[in-house]
């Protein structure tokens, strides 16, 4: 996405096996395919239910793009900033 200029890169933690993971808690599904179908589906649908909540921040200027996908932006290396944070124990720099 850019901006102000700057191409910044967000990846959201569509973590489609830990849907299946729940899902298949229900014990309602026929076959192994019908969830992983519906893990996809359900997981999906989330996230873009979350960024169209995100995005109306943003429209009615309640809030920045940066700011609410902060934790989803990605470093050279591919992590986001959460997976960075994640790893130093949420530490910020200088603390």
């Amino acid at each position: 996405m850019n901006l102000e200029g700057k191409l910044i890169g967000f990846r959201l933690p569509a973590r489609l096996d830990q849907v299946e993971a729940v899902l298949k808690g229900e014990k309602r599904w026929r076959n192994s395919d019908d969830l992983k179908d519906q893990a996809y589906r359900t997981g999906w649908a989330n996230i873009r239910d979350w960024v169209t909540a995100q995005m109306a921040l943003v429209d009615t200027r309640m809030a920045k793009v940066q700011e609410v996908f902060l934790p989803y932006m990605t470093r050279k290396d591919g992590k986001t900033l959460f997976e960075s944070l994640e790893g130093t124990k949420f530490l910020l720099p200088g603390e």
